[in-house]
């Protein structure tokens, strides 16, 4: 009897061993495989960016809308191509300007613009274009009266009378027409 209780381990030691065989299987239970961390491993926040590796994170990596503009180094960025053009288009063909003297003659103007002139006295400023500008979107800005910037012109209505044309209307502050020079502005 007393050879067969020296073999058995003593309490001691099987509670030692339990509690080994446990912490050993509950960490590998709590992050199984070799450097994978699964997203609920971590508290939120834990992670800060010191903590990860340059070029760790790729794009695959990161939600679709998750990076803004403060987010990117815009001097890492390469040249956008055709960053001159809009839609395809040049940005001449996107913005045309014309300003008209009191006499309806041009006073300045971007390409495109083919003639101008004053076909309603006082008051009233045509411009022809070289293309199409139904639905594109024109505003017209008073300037002087008789060569004197008075201030005189309160208003200026802009209409799109043919497929090339926009008519322009300058108005005093009483309300009728009257001529004066006038800069249209269309967006196409």
């Amino acid at each position: 009897m007393n050879q067969l209780t020296r073999k058995r381990p003593s309490p001691a030691l099987v509670i030692a061993m339990l509690a080994l065989f446990v912490s050993l299987s509950t960490s590998a239970i709590g992050l199984p495989g070799k450097n994978n961390v699964d997203k609920n491993d971590l508290k939120k926040g834990v992670v800060k960016t010191k903590n990860i590796r340059a070029n760790a994170v790729k794009t695959g990596k990161i939600a679709p809308n998750t990076v803004n503009g403060s987010d990117v180094l815009e001097s890492s960025l390469g040249i956008v191509p055709n960053a001159n053009a809009l839609d395809g288009k040049d940005g001449k063909d996107v913005v045309r300007w014309v300003t008209f003297n009191t006499d309806g003659t041009t006073g300045g103007s971007s390409d495109g613009v083919v003639s101008t002139s004053r076909p309603n006295d006082p008051g009233g400023y045509r411009a022809v274009f070289d293309r199409d500008i139904t639905g594109c979107a024109a505003v017209a800005q008073g300037g002087k009266v008789d060569g004197v910037s008075t201030g005189n012109i309160r208003e200026t209505s802009v209409v799109n009378t043919a497929a090339n044309t926009i008519d322009v209307a300058t108005m005093s502050s009483a309300g009728g027409l009257i001529n004066g020079t006038s800069t249209l502005v269309v967006l196409c």
